[in-house]
Formats: structure tokens, sequence, C-alpha cells
């Protein structure tokens, strides 16, 4: 209490309010805290979802024929896995190693196959031992269990790693291990990135209401503009404004200082389209019109690239109210707040959804994806040629209605029996080699599938 003391006599405030604000600042610091326990989890689990993609499309016949040696070189297996690796890295934008790893009767780990070029300093041969292996690593042979391991470090750089076990479905046993690493200093980067935005938005409250008790605390003459502040009670959200129906600025709220730089002085009594980005110009100046052309009590939302003081642009939402009507406020309201945190975002969301797509596309065997009632809701291009159906034929179909209902001898092959139904309701890993598919011109074709 000799905190709170010392600051109601420096500055005058009751001690509720002093309370309340150190009570924001703890909130502040405790949703930081979470925000990034949040992110890191959620980058975990993309991490991992790309690995288990890239594995579900790696042939283990493939990879049980490697020998782990030179004579590898020539392979065609060999090459075909290392093309295939190669291209899984390309398609994940922050993924900087992909590879298999096996484990010796000794307990070494050595590389079979890597996404590198020969010509690379960082390639690692067939058969190069990973002497600095983690422990973690070693793990993953025994548990079968796939995992993020990380930070950790090795003679490459320090990284976070998804690891998934490729296993043999008649022995059960680990043939290799799929490993796609992360520079870990990009990781901590994306995880301060996704974290800021709930920080950054804590600190904006704590500062607004701040600024409200302050100014509850002062003798401001507000008789002239009750019936604005009433009419605006209503529709504040950040800075707020009123535009005159010849588009100029009459009213400017006093946050836009902290929030873009400017003072309500710098833009009271000029034009409102001073700081809207050029390119974006033309189209809010026509949503304007539809507003005014729309009559009191007509909203509108709309998005553009706002000026701060400094020069530079940010993303902003602005909400619209046409009140020429009301004689307090006799043009149209806004209030408006910074989305740039926002829209980046949904920018890196669509860049993942397009990640995963080229993953599932740069495989060369078919992947089907299934919902909790065994409806398909992902269908890759290799599928899609194989089967002889487009993607909107057989998005939202059930699979084994449509691709499994009848066994080889043309017996019905009922629902109950397939190893799919299976896993869908005991979330066990099921494999078969000596069924058939059948395909959109009633032909059917053996598969192998997990």
């Amino acid at each position: 209490m000799d905190m709170v003391n010392k600051i109601k006599r420096n500055h005058g405030l009751p001690a509720y309010m002093i309370i309340v604000i150190i009570v924001l600042f703890l909130l502040g610091i405790i949703s930081t805290w979470w925000a990034a326990e949040i992110a890191g989890k959620q980058l975990r689990a993309e991490l991992l979802q790309h690995a288990r993609i890239a594995e579900s499309a790696v042939n283990i016949e493939r990879v049980k024929t490697l020998t782990a040696s030179d004579n590898d070189l020539n392979s065609t297996d060999y090459l075909r896995l290392k093309t295939q690796l190669h291209a899984v890295k390309q398609a994940g934008a922050k993924c900087r190693f992909v590879y298999l790893m096996g484990r010796k009767d000794d307990g070494k780990v050595f590389f079979f196959v890597d996404s590198e070029p020969a010509s690379s300093p960082d390639y690692s041969p067939p058969g190069q031992l990973y002497t600095e292996v983690p422990e973690g690593y070693r793990r993953i042979f025994d548990s079968q269990t796939p995992t993020i391991i990380g930070p950790a470090t090795d003679r490459w750089g320090t990284w976070m790693s998804a690891l998934v076990p490729l296993t043999d479905p008649t022995t059960g046993k680990v043939v290799a291990v799929l490993g796609m690493d992360v520079d870990a200093r990009s990781w901590s980067r994306d995880v301060i990135s996704r974290a800021a935005l709930p920080a950054v938005l804590i600190l904006l409250i704590l500062a607004m209401v701040a600024e409200s008790m302050f100014a509850a605390r002062s003798r401001i003459d507000l008789r002239a503009s009750e019936g604005r502040n009433l009419a605006m009670m209503t529709n504040i959200s950040d800075v707020v404004g009123i535009v005159r129906a010849d588009g100029i600025m009459t009213y400017k709220s006093p946050n836009i200082t902290h929030l873009f730089g400017w003072s309500p002085e710098d833009l009271v009594g000029g034009s409102a389209w001073r700081t809207i980005h050029p390119d974006d110009l033309q189209r809010i100046q026509q949503i304007f019109g539809e507003l005014l052309a729309g009559g009191p009590q007509t909203t509108r939302i709309m998005e553009f690239r706002y000026l701060n003081k400094d020069g530079s642009y940010c993303w902003v939402e602005l909400t619209a109210v046409n009140l020429t009507d009301d004689p307090a406020i006799n043009g149209v309201l806004i209030n408006y707040q910074d989305i740039t945190d926002r829209r980046q975002a949904e920018a890196d969301l669509a860049r993942l959804s397009n990640q995963n797509t080229m993953i599932l596309n740069s495989a060369g065997e078919g992947i089907l994806g299934l919902d909790a009632q065994g409806n398909l809701v992902v269908v890759n291009s290799a599928a899609k040629a194989i089967l002889g159906y487009s993607a909107e034929e057989l998005i939202g179909c059930n699979c084994h209605t449509t691709l499994h209902h009848t066994r080889a001898d043309g017996s019905p092959y009922l629902r109950e029996d397939c190893p799919t139904y299976a896993a869908l309701h005991d979330g066990q890993i099921h494999r078969k080699s000596d069924e058939v598919f059948w395909r959109k011109d009633g032909s059917s074709f053996p598969v192998e599938f997990v």
C-alpha cells in the first residue's frame, strides 16, 4: 500500500483508480505470457501437421530398399525420395531441412536421405552418422509417437524439429523417422509476432482506461458538446471523428495522438481524404457517396490504408454512420481502429493453407482426408487423377460409399468391416495392402492405404 499512497500523494488520484491501473498492468503481463504459450502450441501443431502430411506421402517400400551406403546414389528409389523431400521443403516456406533417419542395431542414428542437393555444404550422404543426435530423437524410434523436439543444437544450427516415425505395417517396427527442421530464431520471431496483438490490445485498453481516469479528474467544460458525446457513446470504438457531407473533418477524438501520431488540431478543419492511401481513395469516396445517398442511419464498414503522422501506412477498419439529420453531429460519425496485425494473421493463415495444398499436391500417391463421419474433406491432385473424379464431386461424399463399397470379388463391403471405419472409431492406425478402390468409370484398382 505504500506505493499506492505515494502515487496518490503525487497525482491526487483516488486509491481505487490506482488499484485498477495496477491490476490492468498485471493483466497485461499475464495475457502476454498466455498469448506466447498459445502461439507456441499453435506453431507446434502446424509444424507437426506438415510433417504428418509429408510422412503419409512417403512410400515405405521405397525406404526399405535403401542400404544407407553409396550404393543408394544410383538407386531410383533413393532419387525419388530425395526429389519428394526437396518438394516438401520448397512447399514449407519456413522449413530448412527435411530428411529420413534410421537407427543401427548398436543404437547409432544415421541419415538415409535428405532434401539437400549434393552440391550443398549441408548435404548428408546416405549412411552419414548423426553423432550429436539429441536424446529426444533417439526416443522416437522406441515410442513411435510423432512429436516436436527443440530447441536442439547440432553442427547445422539450432532447430525446432517435427519427428514422425514410419512403421512397417507387417512388423510394426520403425523403419525410419521423418524429420522436418525450422530455424529456432525464426520460430521465436513467429511466436513473438503472434503474441504481440493480444499484448498490444491489453496495453491499449490500459492506456484508454488511464486516460479516461485522468480526464475524469480534470475540469473540462462539457456543456457545449453534451449532445455530440451522447450520440457518439453508442458508436465509440477507438478513434472517433465527424466528417461533414463535403468531406471536411469537424472532430477527432484525442486518443488519435497515441494511436496514429496526429493531434486533433492537425486534422480538424481539413479534408478527410488526406489520410487515405491514394490507391484506396477513389473506392472510399464512392462508398462515402453511397452512404450519404442512403439517408440518415445508413451504415458502411470499410477497410483501407491509413496515413500515420510519421509517413507510414497501416490498415484500419472504419465504421461510418450517416447522422446528417442529428443536430449534435450534422455529418457522418466515424470510428476506426488499426487492424494491421489482424490482416497479417489472415495472410499468414492463407499462406499456411496454400503450403498445405502444395505439400499434398507434391505427393505422387493419392491422399484423402476424412472427417469424423467418414466424409471426404481433402483430395489431392494424384487422388483425383487416379479416381477419375474432380474434387467437387468427392468433397462431402462418404468415402466408403463412394470408393470402397465393393470387394475385389464383387461382393458387398460392409462399412463395419472397413479399416477406415475402424480407425475413425478406435483412434488406432490401420494399414491395408490387399484391397481395391473403385473409379468413377466403374473400374477397380488395388490399393495400399493407411
